[in-house]
């Protein structure tokens, strides 16, 4: 019996986790006893059947697909919310992608072919793309489309964006709060980056200092992976950590500047928006060119 509820246990945690879908039928540490229909739900909100064709008891069980979402709900426009994946996007196979198994998590400096995340211009379909020429990415940022990302992470998913009156714009300088507080910049886990709070955030949950300014540092709030996880992260917090860029196969400022993919860009110049991190300055508008590798943090509507 301990083996079938192990064997449960680890189904349940691959289909519930809209990133791990598409595995579901075909992880090698499954027992061949079980098959799961449909072979792969791609949309958060569908249910499944795993069903047990071995000699045991439980013959089938039901699971709900949730996506892969930190629960914590951000105003991005007039009426709009929405919530920010649970982690950043990693590739982590051939057109095989992942979200980080935690929000400060980052490959850094060890990016290669097919393990990356730091990601050019609209590579989407072509993630390994490394070109130092701007007219070899095309022009749509839409990450959200491919099919092979939702098949491996369900539908739904789209960047923001980032002009001048733009998401990005009004998620930090604009919406109403609760607790009035929006962002800090601060440490997690020893990685460096930006943390966002809920629109229903309340300060006694952990006290954070020099919130929604400009001039702050990593080290004015230095939290460790425990609270995170415990008393940020569970209220709704989202962490976006600093990691880096990279131009052609060279990798620049790791853990010190972050710059993640907007939606929105100039065709004419191959330049795109990026919200930039940085501990003395946040930018919900920056340009880079398209050959720029940076970081991709998708969100989906909370009416999704």
């Amino acid at each position: 019996m301990k083996k079938l509820l192990s064997i449960l246990v680890l189904l349940c945690s691959l289909v519930t986790g809209a990133q791990a879908q598409h595995n579901v039928t075909q992880d090698a540490t499954m027992s061949e006893d079980w098959s799961v229909t449909p072979d792969n739900p791609v949309s958060a909100g569908a249910t499944v059947t795993a069903t047990y064709s071995g000699s045991r008891h439980v013959k089938s069980v039901k699971m709900y697909i949730t996506p892969a979402i930190i629960n914590g709900k951000f105003s991005i426009g007039d009426g709009r919310q929405v919530y920010f994946s649970k982690g950043n996007l990693q590739l982590v196979g051939e057109r095989t992608w992942k979200f980080a198994d935690n929000q400060w998590e980052t490959f850094g400096n060890s990016q290669s072919d097919n393990h990356r995340d730091l990601f050019g211009w609209c590579t989407v379909a072509t993630p390994n793309k490394t070109s130092e020429d701007d007219e070899d990415y095309s022009s749509d940022n839409a990450w959200g489309n491919d099919p092979y990302l939702q098949a491996c992470l369900g539908t739904g998913w789209h960047l923001m964006v980032g002009d001048d009156y733009g998401e990005w714009n009004y998620l930090l300088n604009s919406r109403t709060t609760t607790s009035g507080i929006r962002y800090a910049v601060g440490s997690v886990n020893g990685k460096n980056g930006l943390i966002l709070l809920p629109d229903d955030w309340n300060a006694e949950y952990y006290a954070l200092i020099n919130t929604n300014q400009d001039n702050g540092h990593y080290d004015n709030n230095v939290i460790s992976s425990e609270d995170w996880t415990e008393k940020l992260e569970a209220h709704g917090a989202v962490f976006l950590p600093a990691g880096g860029h990279r131009i052609g196969t060279d990798l620049f400022v790791v853990n010190t500047i972050g710059h993640y993919w907007c939606s929105s860009y100039f065709t004419d110049m191959f330049i795109g928006d990026v919200m930039r991190i940085d501990e003395g300055l946040i930018q919900p508008k920056w340009t880079l060119h398209f050959n720029y590798g940076c970081s991709i943090r998708l969100v989906r509507d909370v009416a999704e």
